[in-house]
């Protein structure tokens, strides 16, 4: 039970930032926020997340590869979610990382063999 509340808190302190993150002047007090989640528990894929999208909406390049190496990092503890591995595969082929995104895009078909649209866009790669 006091695990739940734990989960729950830090749930809604993520939540909250949300609002911070649309203003942009407000994104670095967002991105410590989810920081600090993240810091205290590596697991929360919500915080996880969120930062990730948060630094590839900022759309600089240092931006984008300090969400990549997020990306990898959950993906290091999460190496089945398809769609980390779809977005990390997008956010390659943006920066024209070929080999890299084919490796990414190989992982979304196999987690999901049977998706028409992994396979074209692999095969696009």
């Amino acid at each position: 039970l006091r695990g739940m509340k734990y989960e729950a808190e830090l749930t809604s302190t993520a939540m909250r930032t949300l609002p911070e993150e649309k203003r942009a002047q407000h994104t670095e007090a967002a991105m410590k926020i989810y920081d600090d989640i993240v810091k205290e528990d590596p697991c929360n894929v919500m915080a996880s997340k969120r930062k990730v999208a948060a630094l590839r909406s900022q759309g600089t390049n240092a931006a984008v590869a300090e969400a990549t190496d997020a990306l990898n990092k959950y993906l290091n503890l999460y190496p089945t979610d398809m769609e980390a591995w779809k977005e990390l595969g997008d956010i390659y082929l943006e920066a024209q990382m070929l080999q890299h995104a084919r490796k990414a895009l190989e992982e979304v078909v196999m987690l999901q063999p049977v998706s028409y649209l992994a396979h074209l866009k692999m095969a696009e790669v």
